[in-house]
């Protein structure tokens, strides 16, 4: 082969490798993708029976198989704007007959699918006057109990045709056991307790949306419509008695009373009881009570169940004290009633008769009760200073029982009496607290880059609206946050996502409550699928590579063997 037979062979050897570069292009192309089909801009008058249509006339644009593939409402000037095709999912080509319905009847005109921007004056001869505006006109939706039947149907006016119903997914959801079918039917019977708010949509047949935001509360289950309601100890709320609750609701006034007289619950009637589920109200002495972090001292201390009732509106609590048990020095109107919130004693406003006395306060849930008196002025007697001693030395334990528990709710409605002289100045009692129950982590073990869920209940367990900012934390460490706000006797279920690339133990904490999980060496699902896609351009470039060697190859060759000749 000589030289001239080298250069007639080159371009055919550049041709190859232009051609094989071509197709590999042509490789990360996905197979069946079309081109997008511009949308035509289609505008124009409606008359409906000779008159202009107004505002709110539906106007549609069908296929001649009667696919829809754009819809508009005319404005106040009568006048329609509709792009043709509306949604990228609808096949349009050049050609097509467009077909115009004003409130679902057929218009005299039609258009051809091909231009950009077109004017078609619509007419009908019936059809009547524009409708309303499409609405759902439900205004709320009614309250469920764990395990009872659930049915109310969502009502719509205006639009056109009929009406078909949907939650939006990016909205919530209904609570656990409810559905939503397309006629506006919610049903079922609820399986779990809480709030839950979420957005339901409806569409006319003119293809026209209208959206509204809802809730549903469910409650706990009630076993029947009298709930007896005994003590687990015979120090304290040992007379057995019973309770009339309708739906959750006390019937009737009722006071529960120790056999000591010590410990006294009152509820007003129509009070609404969420006893998590429990059917009996248990009461005992605290032995171990937790010790104080401001210097108050423990006078006596009752921890109440079931832990995390609420009760709306709040109940009065009384406790009895001994005269003889308050410490000379203090005065007899600076004793409050605290509750332990997981960390620390939260005083509540408290009333104090010193001729009966008693110590009363406003609560609106279960957990370890106390009464106490503030700390001894340091500038007190000796004698004060020996009592301050021995009352620290008392309460100096770590508790065991139910003293544990993470909810904070209270009630504020009176004002204590206090003196001066032996009584710190305190944060004021606020009458909204949120109660956290229920911390669960899924999974426990994962893989990494796996999601883990965290989530817990909030329950505003106070008198007033209250927001909180709920923080995750993971090893000590602040994860997330999400703002929440409850009205009164409401929870919802709060729910955070975590993701860890790192083996290893992860601790978790929020609200009080506490968990773990474990991410373990490994690929998490989906992973794999990444992987393969950013090897894709690694492929190409070794095709690329081994196509130049080869034709490096035949070059050497062609030279080769024109040196031969």
């Amino acid at each position: 082969m000589n030289k001239n037979d080298y250069t007639k062979l080159l371009p055919h050897i550049l041709s190859c490798v232009i051609l094989s570069l071509a197709l590999l292009l042509l490789s990360f192309i996905p197979v069946g993708a079309d081109p997008p089909v511009p949308p035509q801009i289609f505008s124009g008058t409606v008359t409906i029976a000779g008159n202009l249509s107004g505002a709110g006339a539906s106007v549609v644009a069908k296929k001649a198989d009667g696919t829809v593939i754009g819809s508009a409402v005319t404005n106040s000037s009568s006048k329609y704007y509709m792009a043709v095709p509306g949604s990228i999912t609808v096949t349009v080509l050049a050609g097509d007959t467009i077909y115009f319905y004003v409130n679902g009847v057929q218009a005299s005109q039609t258009a051809t699918f091909g231009g950009t921007v077109s004017t078609v004056d619509l007419t009908v001869t019936s059809g009547g006057t524009a409708p309303s505006a499409l609405t759902i006109v439900t205004s709320s939706l009614t309250n469920g109990t764990i395990g009872t039947g659930y049915s109310q149907t969502l009502a719509a006016s205006g639009g056109t045709g009929t009406y078909t119903f949907a939650v939006l997914s990016s909205s919530g959801g209904l609570p656990a056991g409810l559905t939503l079918s397309s006629s506006g039917a919610i049903s079922g019977s609820p399986t779990t307790s809480g709030t839950s708010t979420f957005t339901v949509q409806v569409t006319d047949s003119g293809t026209i949306t209208y959206s509204k935001a809802f809730s549903i509360t469910v409650n706990s289950a009630t076993t029947s419509t009298s709930t007896t309601i005994t003590s687990v100890s015979t120090s304290v709320l040992s007379n057995a008695s019973s309770l009339s609750l309708t739906g959750g609701v006390l019937t009737t006034a009722a006071t529960l009373t120790s056999a000591d007289g010590r410990v006294k619950f009152s509820f007003s009637s129509g009070t609404s009881m969420n006893l998590q589920g429990q059917t009996a109200i248990g009461a005992a002495t605290e032995t171990n009570p937790q010790a104080a972090t401001d210097g108050s001292t423990l006078l006596s201390s009752y921890s109440f169940s079931p832990s995390g009732a609420i009760f709306s509106p709040a109940a009065t609590m009384t406790l009895k004290y001994d005269a003889s048990s308050v410490p000379t020095g203090v005065s007899e109107t600076s004793l409050y009633i605290a509750f332990w919130d997981g960390s620390t004693w939260q005083a509540l406003s408290s009333t104090v008769d010193t001729a009966n006395k008693l110590v009363s306060a406003q609560v609106s849930h279960f957990t370890v009760f106390a009464l106490r008196f503030p700390a001894v002025s340091t500038t007190s007697s000796s004698t004060s200073t020996s009592t301050s001693t021995s009352g620290s030395t008392s309460t100096g334990s770590t508790s065991t029982s139910t003293s544990t528990s993470t909810s904070t709710p209270l009630t504020s409605t009176t004002t204590p009496t206090t003196t001066p002289s032996t009584t710190p100045s305190q944060t004021p009692v606020s009458a909204s607290t949120f109660i956290a129950m229920d911390l669960a982590v899924t999974p426990q073990v994962a893989k990494a880059g796996e999601q883990v869920t965290v989530s817990l209940r909030l329950v505003n367990g106070g008198t007033a609206d209250n927001s909180k900012a709920v923080v995750l934390k993971v090893n000590d460490v602040n994860e997330a946050q999400q703002d929440i706000t409850l009205t009164p006797g409401k929870s919802q279920v709060v729910n955070f996502k975590v993701t860890k690339a790192t083996p290893g133990t992860y601790n978790v904490s929020v609200e009080g409550l506490s968990s773990s999980f474990q991410v373990q060496a490994g690929t998490a699902a989906g992973s794999e699928a990444q992987d393969n896609t950013a090897s894709l351009p690694i492929i190409g470039i070794i095709f690329v590579g081994g196509l130049l060697i080869i034709v490096f190859v035949i070059i050497l060759i062609v030279r080769q063997r024109s040196s031969n000749y």
